[in-house]
């Protein structure tokens, strides 16, 4: 039986044309969110102060400091206490100092730069719009934004005990509650939009953070060799792993010329800005 497509999946043909059988693999994850984090929200929210407690111990001190943890907490822990044999916590480093380098300017680059092409996809922008982020916490957002990528990217900055990775799973979690706050809602559009803060939108972010700025900062003049390139885009492949993005989307990432190809795939199925991306 044939995949139904959200109808969002824009030039779709010529998309096949040029990408083969990636463009409708990566179609599919329009209509899929995060399982793993879903479920330990939908735990959390039945659980209440306990539930909450036992997650503050497993984010600041590990799993392993929760006794009999229940299975919605162990599997998202598991997840992201799991580290994918791809990474080189070295080369992290050399990504982290490197991604350090653009200093005030790089904020400038996120903010008109990497984040304004996110909006140019009217479908990707609904769960903002849904939740008034954009009309009414747009500052605040993009300074929780701007914090995250700088935590992100200290030296060391996404291994357990750091705030760069306490935040990466907090955003996984908030994006959870997003999603189920949207698709409650009657004027959630599944068919057109899919799921909210799908698999799809979260890799689009991912390279805003990554391949964008990297492109941004090269215009505004910015040396960055082959070998500190190919490291910040593992920083953030490795951000995505723990936020929860699927391991075969993570796979673009493993070189600038794969993670330019699945860009260029994103771009081109993308419906284009509406009224709630302005």
């Amino acid at each position: 039986m044939a995949h139904e497509f959200p109808s969002r999946y824009c030039n779709r043909e010529r998309a096949r044309r040029e990408f083969g059988a990636d463009a409708d693999r990566y179609a599919t994850f329009y209509d899929r969110g995060d399982p793993i984090a879903d479920e330990l929200a939908a735990w959390m929210q039945r659980g209440g102060k306990a539930a909450k407690s036992q997650f503050e111990s497993a984010l600041v001190r590990g799993l392993s400091s929760v006794t009999n943890p229940p299975e919605a907490l162990g599997r998202f822990f598991e997840r992201a206490e799991h580290i994918p044999p791809w990474v080189d916590f070295e080369e992290l480093r050399v990504g982290a100092l490197a991604y350090q380098r653009f200093g005030i300017l790089g904020m400038i680059v996120l903010s008109a730069w990497s984040l304004i092409n996110g909006y140019h996809s009217s479908a990707a922008v609904k769960p903002l719009a849904f939740t008034g982020q954009l009309r009414h916490n747009a500052q605040r957002r993009l300074a929780e934004t701007a914090r995250f990528v700088s935590e992100a990217s200290q030296v060391d900055g996404l291994q357990r005990g750091r705030p760069g990775y306490e935040i990466s799973l907090r955003v996984a979690l908030i994006h959870a509650h997003v999603r189920s706050a949207c698709a409650r809602s009657a004027e959630w559009r599944t068919a057109d939009w899919g799921v909210p803060i799908n698999q799809a939108d979260m890799l689009g972010t991912l390279l805003e953070f990554s391949l964008l700025m990297l492109d941004g900062a090269q215009r505004l003049g910015f040396h960055v060799d082959p070998s500190e390139r190919k490291a910040i885009l593992a920083m953030w492949r490795y951000a995505g792993h723990l936020g929860g993005v699927d391991p075969w989307l993570l796979g673009h990432l493993r070189s600038e010329a794969e993670t330019r190809r699945i860009a260029e795939l994103i771009r081109l199925v993308q419906p284009g800005p509406d009224e709630d991306s302005l």
